[in-house]
């Protein structure tokens, strides 16, 4: 059962994903940084990272203002626009 309200960053981003996208995880996390979000298992880690500033091995160094060569990723080309660390992009 999904539930309408939680207090976890983790469950409400999974349970959007159930709802929008099929249970399936994100491609793709513009503001990655170190990955704290998925640090503990429960939101399984994007394909594709990016960071503007990247602290990780393995993070693409990209400006989501001018990521638009990484459109054809499903999850990111309904909001690229807007993306920011606070939105969520699902396709709709």
């Amino acid at each position: 059962m999904i539930k309408s309200i939680s207090y976890s960053q983790q469950e409400i981003i999974n349970n959007i994903l159930q709802l929008h996208n099929n249970g399936k995880p994100l491609d793709f996390d513009p503001c990655y940084n170190v990955g704290g979000f998925y640090k503990n298992g429960i939101v399984i880690v994007p394909r594709v990272k990016s960071d503007i500033n990247p602290l990780l091995p393995g993070v693409l160094k990209l400006d989501v203002r001018t990521f638009l060569a990484l459109s054809n990723i499903p999850t990111i080309r309904p909001c690229l626009h807007i993306c920011t660390p606070a939105v969520v992009c699902v396709p709709t």
